[in-house]
């Protein structure tokens, strides 16, 4: 007992002695093998507060430093078994402060206890220098299959513009200025997997520092990563329909091709021809291409007593056909 007592008189001095104050309510310690034992609260630099084991306050550094050299642990480890608890929470004021600061291999490690829990909640922006990965190895998974109708489900999404209402929900710390993005209620009509519904929960501290919700804000948020694979498809399957149609059109000019060079064979075998002379012409139509309506001019000889002028489509199917008057020389096609 006598012992029991040197240690801890030697401990106070030493607190004492380095300057810092100690303000301990209902606090016995205990010494036993390099460890030490607090029941009660314990105030550092402050007051101690009734519902904080351990209160510190300095303007000089750190508020808590820790490191530990042994492998697997960590140099401050949190974990709240409460409801709506949190298992370390950082609150910075200046614009170069941290509210936590993690160095090492992990400088900040997470680990939610639910696949519906958060290992990291962020209110407000993110940012990173480095590269942000997610688990994607094939070992991870099961029930893999191609993606199908993509193309058909990136055409039913529709980006907006929009602004937060910052002010309303200003503790959402939402961002400013103009946004692109999706409506996720409208983005849950077609892809219901890629929306998710949160609650951000508001606390309030009373005058004697108890802690208590104020308010829950629910929300629904969308998994923009998730759209990658989706438009990748998307890309893929209309690419197919690009090359099918680039197929076509090659088909068509080349079998114009043939048609041009047959009429330019035929042209010239009539030269000589005094029967072939005689046929009609058909001229280029005016304007080309057009929209609205075209002329056509055309040559028709005396000894045909009627003629027509047929309108064909790409595949050759004759879709209308005008009677070509032989007063006249031009038809207008509507």
């Amino acid at each position: 007992m006598k012992n029991f007592k040197s240690i801890s008189f030697l401990f106070i001095l030493s607190f004492i002695f380095m300057g810092v104050h100690l303000n301990a309510q209902s606090c016995m310690t205990c010494f036993s093998s390099g460890s030490a034992v607090m029941h009660g609260h314990l105030g550092i630099g402050t007051g101690a507060a009734s519902n904080i084991a351990l209160s510190i306050l300095t303007s000089d550094g750190y508020g808590i430093h820790s490191e530990t050299s042994k492998n697997y642990y960590e140099g401050v480890y949190g974990r709240a078994t409460g409801i709506s608890g949190f298992g370390v929470a950082g609150y910075a004021n200046g614009s170069s402060s941290r509210g936590v600061y993690g160095h090492g291999y992990y400088g900040v490690y997470g680990r939610s206890t639910s696949s519906s829990g958060y290992a990291g909640y962020f209110s407000g922006r993110v940012r990173i220098t480095g590269t942000l990965s997610q688990g994607s190895d094939r070992k991870l998974k099961q029930n893999i299959k191609p993606i199908e109708s993509a193309l058909s489900t990136v055409l039913q999404l529709e980006g907006k513009t929009y602004n937060y209402k910052t002010k309303k929900y200003k503790d959402l710390m939402l961002g400013e200025g103009q946004q692109f993005g999706f409506i996720a209620q409208e983005l849950e009509t077609v892809l219901p997997e890629l929306v998710s519904e949160s609650d951000h929960q508001v606390f309030k501290t009373d005058d004697n520092g108890e802690r208590s919700l104020d308010k829950t804000i629910t929300y629904k948020g969308v998994n923009y990563i998730a759209l990658i694979p989706i438009l990748t498809e998307a890309i893929k399957e209309q690419n197919e329909v690009i090359e099918k149609q680039q197929d076509l059109i090659n088909d068509l000019q080349e079998r114009m091709s043939e048609v041009e060079n047959s009429k330019s064979t035929k042209r010239a075998n009539a030269v000589n021809d005094k029967e072939l002379q005689d046929l009609g012409q058909l001229k280029q139509n005016v304007p080309n291409p057009f929209s609205q309506a075209t002329t056509i001019k055309f040559e028709l000889p005396k000894k045909f007593s009627n003629a027509s002028l047929q309108i064909h489509d790409m595949q050759g199917k004759q879709i209308k056909t005008y009677a070509l008057d032989r007063d006249s020389d031009s038809i207008a096609i509507n």
